[in-house]
């Protein structure tokens, strides 16, 4: 049997030049010990080389979440994240765990949801999981009783099902209607990585609710992987009024991934039978 499954979540230089000596033809007098010497030039500093969608003067979000993504599903890797968004009263309404693992045509995706409302604040009031070898895609949504509902088939998984996926579309959404400002480079574990930034009062989006006091601190290597990001904002929710949203995203195991199947994916298989 299965089941066809929509998940919205709502729940991203110079160089230097050298001088080289020479015989002065004016005449003046010149040390012995110099004579037929040339100065040392100056290395000059190697460009970066700052991956797509990323320039000295910012960030092209829709470019940039899309090299981040070509390079995780072609590679595998392993991407957590966290979204917690806290109501006005100090509580928290809701709290979205999500993970994503990939290696080769395997691949392991889904979300935890937690806290007081989350249907209030527009997150599925359930949580899902997602396990795939190629040959075979079982999948699990947990409703909040407990109970559990399977589907299992033959074959590769649409995208739809893959949720939340490499993180291309919650690395664009940090990252699009804002300035980012780009530094570095800097090595960090021996890998080149560029920090990002952004800070903004308010931000202004198309469809979508006005953000205030934003603050966003992301790094992204030179392969086009948004290797993290944190970031704090408030959004005005119908209903609810202004709530405190905070994310956390991380990617590891980049290449080095394995994705076992979990002990569920028996239980689907013999819900199909």
């Amino acid at each position: 049997m299965r089941t066809r499954l929509v998940v919205a979540v709502v729940l991203l230089l110079a160089g230097c030049s050298g001088l080289s000596g020479g015989d002065d033809a004016g005449g003046r007098t010149v040390n012995p010990n110099l004579q037929g010497t040339v100065s040392p030039t100056a290395s000059p500093t190697p460009t970066p080389e700052y991956p797509s969608g990323v320039t000295a003067e910012g960030v092209d979000p829709w470019i940039l979440a899309n090299a981040h993504h070509r390079t995780l599903a072609s590679d595998g890797a392993t991407v957590r994240s966290n979204r917690t968004i806290v109501g006005p009263d100090g509580v928290t309404l809701a709290t979205v765990e999500s993970r994503y693992e990939r290696s080769g045509s395997r691949v392991a995706s889904g979300f935890t949801v937690g806290g007081a409302a989350p249907e209030r604040v527009g997150v599925p009031g359930f949580d899902y999981a997602l396990w795939s070898d190629g040959n075979e895609t079982a999948t699990m949504r947990t409703r909040p009783d407990g109970e559990a509902e399977y589907s299992h088939f033959t074959g590769s998984p649409p995208s739809s099902l893959v949720v939340p996926g490499t993180g291309r579309d919650a690395v664009y959404r940090v990252l699009a209607d804002v300035n980012v400002t780009v530094a570095g480079p800097e090595v960090v574990d021996g890998e080149t990585r560029f920090p990002l930034r952004a800070e903004s009062d308010r931000v202004e989006r198309v469809g979508a609710p006005t953000r205030s006091n934003y603050s966003l601190v992301a790094s992204v290597t030179e392969d086009g992987v948004v290797r993290s990001y944190r970031v704090r904002y408030e959004e005005e929710r119908e209903g609810v009024g202004v709530v405190s949203i905070r994310e956390e995203f991380r990617v590891s195991d980049l290449g080095n991934t394995t994705v076992p199947p979990p002990q569920w994916v028996e239980d689907a298989r013999q819900e199909s039978e």
